[in-house]
């Protein structure tokens, strides 16, 4: 049902971006249970993986984030040309979304997936996307407004705590690639 929502989206240009986020979010927990098969999963990627493909709703993209990091695993990793359409996408997200106001989970899973996908990602990979990794994570570490929620409202904000972790995840990994 979500392939197909997916294709008649792309084909309209009319995503139904709740019934995807609700299918992405379904996706993710059958993915924790361990009850979705590698074809389902590769499925869902070729479609979701599509420049034809864009969400425009924060909660869709939230979840795309997820579901690229959660699927794509390994295997995308020894595809380079994906790879970096994918990374350079969920930095693109999390640049886009970050001044904007109430993002901190987007920016916060956009972060996520990008350690995520750099985790599997060859020494050498990490090194190709240092330079960005680390301007990323600066900007991020430095946002007023996650910063003020670390400060001040740590528990009724706590995507922009996690948001503020995995930026600097992100600058460590960063780090460690160009030693």
């Amino acid at each position: 049902m979500l392939a197909r929502a997916v294709d008649l989206g792309m084909e309209s240009g009319s995503l139904d971006e709740d019934f995807i986020t609700s299918g992405f979010r379904a996706i993710i927990e059958l993915y924790y249970l361990d009850l979705l098969d590698v074809d389902q999963a590769q499925c869902v990627i070729e479609r979701v993986v599509n420049d034809g493909f864009r969400p425009k709703q924060q909660f869709c993209t939230s979840a795309w984030c997820s579901v690229i990091a959660l699927l794509s695993g390994p295997s995308v990793a020894s595809q380079p040309s994906l790879f970096n359409k994918l990374v350079d996408d969920l930095m693109y997200i999390t640049q886009y979304w970050l001044p904007k106001y109430n993002s901190d989970s987007i920016v916060y899973e956009s972060l996520w997936a990008i350690n995520k996908l750099l985790e599997n990602a060859s020494l050498t990979v990490k090194r190709e996307f240092a330079e960005k990794s680390s301007a990323l994570a600066a900007k991020v570490l430095q946002d007023q407004w996650l910063n003020n929620c670390k400060d001040a409202w740590e528990y009724r904000c706590p995507d922009a705590t996690q948001a503020l972790h995995e930026a600097g995840k992100l600058l460590s990994m960063a780090y460690v690639a160009t030693l």
